[in-house]
């Protein structure tokens, strides 16, 4: 079998290498010079597919190919891999009768993906402030897959963990599992966490929290770009704040990479039943 390889970061490095060992050969677009010279049997995008919603995202020295030239090699039932595909890029792929397999809407997935994300997170964390994380007062807000995770990694570091979320079952889930809770409208006593970590993909760290934060508070913002925190404000105010995308890719490649390979494997031997040894790592 033959597969397109186009774009990404260091997990696909991971990802193509254990492809390669069970006989599949990888293409990467810097080898031809337009990608309907060759056919394949696969596509493989990155996580995210694109970050302007034009082309594949890519890395330094990658050939930058846009969503155009693939949906012109994608053929009525080929897969295509990739992780969060632009709403009417997919709707084109389907259209075509391209069969569409989104990484980060695989639940086994998604939650393995969140052992990378909050362990990066945390890197982040210590990285970027002054103080241990053991012992100090955290904020989680949201209670999704990667805060869940998040929040449980940070109380095995001793840290003290609040979960701010709007939903009262998530709140309960999350109390459930011993972390101190609140709700997005309890804004009183923001001074005392020193650590805040953002899962909610829009603006809930406003200004008027801002104001309410204690100078050394760090902010780590982990949803999708643009992110929920006011970034400007913060930096106005000398509060250090950062957005940290693909930290998966960036802290955990190789167990990334080859999490999506088996991913890939998986759905190969169901779909097409191409099937090959196990290898022992």
């Amino acid at each position: 079998m033959k597969a397109y390889l186009i774009g990404g970061d260091s997990r696909e490095k991971y990802l193509a290498y254990r492809l390669e060992r069970k006989g599949i050969e990888i293409l990467l677009p810097e080898q031809v010079d337009r990608l309907k010279d060759k056919k394949t049997d696969f596509i493989i995008l990155p996580t995210p597919v694109s970050m302007d919603r034009f082309t594949v995202k890519a890395t330094e020295g990658q050939r930058k190919v846009t969503l155009k030239e693939v949906l012109e090699i994608a053929e009525k039932g080929q897969l295509v891999f990739g992780g969060m595909f632009p709403a009417e890029f997919r709707r084109e792929l389907e259209a075509k009768g391209a069969l569409v397999k989104d990484f980060m809407k695989m639940d086994d997935i998604a939650i393995q993906n969140a052992v990378a994300t909050a362990e990066g997170a945390i890197a982040e964390a210590i990285f970027m402030s002054n103080e241990v994380i053991h012992g100090q007062q955290v904020l989680v807000l949201g209670y999704g897959r990667c805060a869940e995770v998040l929040a449980d990694k940070l109380k095995g570091m001793a840290a003290n963990v609040t979960v701010m979320a709007r939903r009262e079952e998530a709140r309960s889930r999350a109390w459930t599992f011993g972390n101190a809770v609140r709700a997005f409208e309890e804004l009183e006593d923001l001074e005392q966490y020193h650590y805040i970590f953002n899962t909610v993909p829009e603006l809930c760290i406003t200004r008027e929290w801002i104001d309410r934060l204690n100078r050394y508070c760090c902010i780590i913002d982990i949803a999708s770009k643009p992110g929920g925190t006011d970034f400007d404000y913060c930096s106005k105010k000398g509060i250090r704040a950062k957005l940290c995308g693909s930290l998966p890719g960036r802290y955990a490649p190789k167990t990334s990479g080859e999490l999506l390979a088996r991913k890939i494997e998986s759905i190969l031997k169901e779909t097409t039943g191409y099937g090959y040894e196990e290898m022992p790592f």
